[in-house]
């Protein structure tokens, strides 16, 4: 059971904490011990809170005053241990500290029954912000939650049960749950219930967290009670629920969407054996008048396919699924086969929204698109990819015949537009059929190819093949992990209509000798291709030359262009039909300067290549950030780590330039840079030279958090050598004391 409290932050202890932060030291850092109490904190946050005491309690006075300081928040992880040893620690160390305790975790800790006699989890902890707790007794958990209300500060608790308890709701059977009054109520925000529970317990909880935007449920499941349809508290917040597995009526269902997910914006929910879900006139309804902000929803319906089963339900939704209401928000019908052996499987249908968003009077306004959510552009006319069929595993020659037909007369009955075959291995005769049986096919995706199987076609299935190249509409084809160009030329054969093939060739195939094969030696049976994209090893000069003086030479092609598709964003802009850029013959970029763009440009185009240096790194940077370019990003990321190396860390003016340069990573996640630039800061740690320049005090706090690491890590291996020495001692200890016991048998014989 996961439960969040809003994390209460004591605004005034962080103001003092930074103002002991900025103390300037007048004395140079020479060895541990000069380090400031600040440091010391740190390091004292990375080790767990009973060791921290054991190790250094009466080790001298400075560290006495430091454990006892309210600025050593401590950490206590119990696992299995003797008993002594935790009798010990509770007397000596967790009830004493309470006060400075902020996380508590019993893992794989067998005996949390002795535990809680030792000591109780009450308001005495009052700084208690994380607990957590495994193997916990079903007659202990009430006692403890009732305990926990008096933890203001808790915004972190993880109950793990024990194997023997199987459902929650059992345990709190007996503990009604009334419906709260308006002034009853939790701050918590995120609430993740991972157990199963029933509708009336969701809307329980809900009248208790008027605050609550985030909901997430692991099962709902059936009770024949009364849903309360009325709840003092308006759920205002409330934008996000996700419900792994639905169990209950839509009726009952339905009627907690009414009443309480008025500004509901995301909606996930998974359910099984009820037709009713399937209707989707009643989901149009349902989100046209009770849900308007609903911008992401994400359903799925799972059955089990055998002898009885129908698929007549799933065909009438997906013809039902083209009005104006679902096309307008772009939505995808996606069909997902998984027939594993002769007789039974399993089909998974999913209604999504495609990544829109969505206006309070719920019209789409697109946003971005992915592959599979893409346009295709036919004659001027847009053809979304509004219902796929995803095919994980389906062998037509290892199903019986009542399945194959059942299933057959599915896909000539539904219309589907896209093709997704995502198997490590699919018979080439499945697939021929499979195209067969679409004819209503715009776009086929193909995850792998297997070559014998191409080689060896039966008569029957050139049969079908002739007739179903004859056949298909397929416009659109991609090609994943291309090995050989017998695979790129079976979907040529296959597809003779296509006008745009996507390739993406594995490692070790030649570039130009793919652009040869498709451009040149297919050139006749390609009439209607505009685009080829080409996915591989990256293109440079000398490759983009040699494609055009190949396809020159050949004269196949006399209009062609050579591009780059470097950034995903110009290429929505320009190629999606949704943008008003792709018809333009103008764009303009407010707020971009001229040379900027030319220069980025140079850049990015495979012709020229520009390097990066000095003097285009610092503006080409959020250009390439802002048109998400990743491969210039990394160009200019390799560039600053190269200049890093080369500065002083004598003066403040480099010593400013390097800070400036942290802060660019961290504002663009140039992570690399940033693990370089803090390397070489805490590497060369000089508090009079940092005290100098006008640092935030986060970025102040998160370097002296890594030095703080470096610094515990040569404590541990000091502390290592140690315990070696001491081991070494008592080693020639008892070796003294043996060499003395023999010396006195000697001197008495």
């Amino acid at each position: 059971m996961n439960s969040t409290k809003r994390h209460m932050i004591d605004s005034q202890s962080i103001h003092k904490q930074a103002k002991k932060l900025r103390t300037i030291f007048d004395k140079s850092i020479t060895c541990i011990e000069n380090l400031p109490n600040e440091i010391f904190y740190e390091i004292f946050t990375y080790l767990e809170g009973c060791k921290l005491y054991e190790a250094f309690t009466n080790l001298n006075t400075r560290f006495q005053h430091l454990l006892t300081s309210s600025y050593v928040l401590l950490n206590i992880q119990i696992s299995s241990c003797p008993e002594t040893i935790l009798e010990r620690r509770c007397t000596h160390i967790i009830k004493p500290n309470k006060h400075q305790i902020v996380s508590i975790s019993l893992l794989n800790y067998c005996g949390n029954d002795e535990m809680f006699t030792l000591f109780a989890i009450d308001s005495s902890f009052t700084q208690l912000e994380s607990l957590v707790l495994k193997n916990i007794d079903e007659n202990k958990i009430i006692k403890i939650l009732s305990n926990l209300i008096s933890l203001f500060r808790l915004f972190f608790l993880t109950i793990y049960l024990n194997d023997n308890c199987q459902d929650l709701c059992k345990l709190i059977k007996f503990t009604r749950m009334p419906i709260a009054s308006n002034k009853q109520y939790s701050s918590i925000e995120y609430m993740n219930i991972g157990h199963r529970c029933t509708i009336n317990q969701i809307i329980s909880l809900l009248s208790y967290t008027p605050r609550l935007s985030h909901l997430t449920c692991e099962e709902l499941f059936e009770l024949q009670h009364r849903i309360p349809i009325q709840i003092p508290i308006t759920l205002s917040n409330l934008t996000h629920i996700s419900i792994g597995f639905c169990k209950i009526r839509f009726a009952h269902f339905e009627i907690f969407l009414q009443k309480f997910c008025a500004q509901i914006k995301f909606l996930r929910i998974m359910t099984s054996n009820y037709f009713a879900y399937l209707d989707i006139d009643r989901w149009e309804r349902l989100i046209q008048d009770y849900m308007p902000h609903l911008c992401q929803f994400y359903f799925q319906y799972y059955q089990i396919i055998d002898h009885w089963f129908l698929f007549a339900p799933y065909r009438w939704l997906m013809n039902r699924s083209t009005s104006l209401f679902w096309t307008s928000r772009r939505c995808i019908f996606e069909c997902h086969l998984d027939i594993d052996s002769r007789s039974h499987g399993q089909i998974i249908y999913s209604l999504r929204f495609s990544k829109n968003k969505m206006s309070t009077s719920n019209r789409c306004i697109i946003n971005q698109t992915d592959l599979y959510d893409s346009a295709i552009i036919t004659n001027g006319k847009y053809v979304a990819k509004s219902s796929q069929l995803t095919v994980s595993c389906l062998d037509f020659t290892q199903c019986n015949i009542i399945l194959v037909e059942k299933i057959r007369a599915f896909l000539l009955t539904v219309h589907f537009n896209h093709l997704n075959i995502n198997c490590k291995w699919v018979p080439i005769s499945t697939l021929i059929k499979l195209i067969w049986y679409l004819p209503n096919l715009h776009s086929l995706h193909v995850s792998n190819l297997t070559i014998l199987a191409i080689k060896s076609l039966s008569i029957d299935d050139l049969e079908n093949f002739r007739l179903a190249s004859k056949e298909n509409k397929i416009i659109e084809v991609h090609l994943a992990q291309m090995i050989e160009f017998k695979q790129a030329q079976f979907l040529i054969d296959l597809c003779p209509g296509m006008q745009h093939f996507t390739v993406e060739c594995l490692n070790g195939v030649n570039i130009e000798m793919v652009v040869q094969f498709l451009l040149i030696d297919n050139c006749t049976k390609f009439s209607n291709l505009c685009i080829l994209c080409l996915y591989g090893s990256i293109c440079n000069f000398e490759t983009i030359e040699n494609f055009k003086i190949m396809i020159n030479r050949e004269q196949q092609l006399h209009d062609y262009t050579v591009t780059s598709k470097i950034s995903p964003v110009f290429n929505r802009m320009l190629y999606s039909n949704g943008f008003r850029e792709s018809k333009t013959s103008e764009i303009i970029l407010p707020g971009k300067q001229y040379l900027h763009i030319i220069e980025l440009l140079k850049c990015i185009y495979p012709n020229i290549l520009k390097s990066i240096d000095n003097s285009n790194a610092m503006y080409l940077l959020p250009l390439s950030d802002e048109y998400s370019i990743v491969i210039l990003k990394k160009n200019i990321e390799r560039y600053f780590i190269s200049t890093i190396n080369s500065i002083s860390y004598k003066y403040g003016d480099n010593l400013t330039r390097l800070f400036d340069l942290l802060s660019l990573s961290q504002l663009y996640r140039l992570n690399k840079l940033e693990e370089n630039i803090c390397e070489q800061l805490t590497n060369h740690f000089d508090i009079e030279q940092w005290n100098k320049i006008d640092l935030s005090i986060d970025l102040r706090c998160h370097l002296l958090e890594l030095y703080a690491k470096k610094q515990q890590m040569k404590l541990k291996e000091k502390q290592n050598k140690l315990n070696q020495l001491e081991d070494l001692c008592l080693k020639q200890k008892f070796e003294i004391q043996r060499l003395k016991s023999q010396l006195e048998v000697n001197q008495q014989q």
